[in-house]
């Protein structure tokens, strides 16, 4: 495993993927962080859009960050509800 150090940066990309198909909701399914060196903190912020077909629904995703070698971080769950438009 290489560890990240201000000579050695890791590129990093964030993605986040449904556990089941969204209705009425687009995304940015991923986003290129950058490098990040040792010690430092990056932050990926995802814009989540409800359209006029919005239903109610639970919505999970998975987020999965991955460095330029496909390596993966421990992934994690987030989940919010919508709400159809009336």
């Amino acid at each position: 495993t290489l560890t990240p150090s201000p000579s050695y940066p890791i590129v990093v990309v964030a993605r986040i993927v449904p556990l089941s198909p969204p209705t009425g909701v687009s995304y940015n399914d991923s986003i290129s962080v950058g490098d990040i060196p040792g010690n430092a903190t990056r932050y990926a912020i995802f814009y989540f859009t409800a359209e006029e077909s919005v239903t109610s629904q639970i919505l999970t995703f998975q987020v999965d960050v991955r460095d330029a070698r496909g390596v993966v971080a421990d992934s994690r769950l987030i989940t919010f509800l919508t709400k159809e438009k009336k």
